[in-house]
């Protein structure tokens, strides 16, 4: 595989999987105006490289990577706002905090490639000339951003489920453990390079492969765990509703058995006290009555 194919390979990769990770931050932070996730999913991604290819055309002709970043906050901005429902605030914050993500992305491969260059004697700037004299840093560029993106969408995440929704889970560290581990593997694996060929380039387009094929495995296992967990604690929160009312039933069927009895005992006072008062011998008897009846009434709580 010559290099100009591996170059080819990276960029489109690196610009598909980039559009997967910002689509899937936004799919789990932000509620989709389709029912279906997937779809919301899809049309996030496709929308958004759509727009973001069209940004690249203009850097090429251009030639200038400010202007890429701020086409590119343009369609992460486009893209939240365009198929998502939530609050006006809540999107805008979610964009803001994306931007930010994909801006240290960017000058944290820059310092890594240009500090691998230095290594290797080579004099090179961090801009659209100077690195295409450079095939090989590109494709290095591509492999060293696509695990730190992963590893800065992943802190995205899970600081806005904490922050945001106050939804917390310790699983959600490995978000964040396993894409940093994989890429310090893969910068010590560079590092230990004498050479900075084909092989070696390869070689690391699989490492990075097979670590996202791990990393999205992860992410939809703990997804299901925690849904699993939330299911659990929605069930856990039923029942002890239904324990609640339960208890009140009891409580209730007692009362009303204790309402049965004070009913039969004052029937029965009645009864007494209307006999009296056909006999018209009743006053003794008639205070009597009432005073056992009052203090019925004093003994009874409902």
């Amino acid at each position: 595989m010559s290099i100009e194919i591996l170059l080819t390979i990276c960029q489109i990769g690196m610009f598909f999987i980039q559009w997967i990770i910002i689509s899937t931050t936004s799919v789990n932070l932000l509620k989709g105006r389709m029912t279906n996730k997937m779809m919301v999913f899809f049309a996030t991604t496709f929308t958004g490289m759509g727009l973001a290819g069209l940004s690249r055309i203009v850097m090429v002709f251009t030639k200038s990577i400010l202007l890429n970043i701020i086409f590119c906050a343009a369609v992460i901005f486009t893209v939240n706002l365009i198929w998502f429902n939530d609050t006006l605030k809540k999107r805008i914050w979610v964009a803001v905090v994306e931007l930010l993500a994909s801006w240290t992305g960017e000058v944290i491969t820059a310092y890594l490639l240009l500090t691998t260059a230095k290594t290797r004697g080579i004099d090179m700037v961090y801009g659209y000339d100077s690195m295409y004299n450079h095939p090989e840093y590109v494709v290095l560029s591509a492999i060293y951003s696509t695990l730190l993106f992963f590893v800065l969408f992943m802190m995205v995440f899970v600081l806005l489920r904490g922050i945001v929704e106050r939804f917390w889970m310790k699983e959600y560290l490995l978000y964040i453990i396993v894409p940093f581990y994989q890429l310090v593997l893969i910068m010590v694996y560079y590092s230990n390079c004498r050479e900075l060929e084909q092989i070696e380039l390869t070689t690391g387009v699989l490492l990075v492969l097979f670590s996202l094929i791990i990393d999205f495995s992860m992410l939809h296992l703990v997804n299901g765990m925690v849904k699993k967990m939330q299911v659990e604690k929605e069930l856990m929160v039923l029942y002890t509703q239904r324990q609640t009312e339960l208890k009140y039933y009891e409580i209730a069927v007692k009362n009303m058995e204790e309402m049965q009895q004070i009913k039969g005992d004052f029937g029965e006072q009645l009864q007494k006290l209307y006999g009296l008062l056909r006999k018209n011998e009743f006053k003794e008897e008639v205070r009597e009555i009432l005073n056992v009846s009052t203090e019925n009434l004093k003994r009874t709580s409902i």
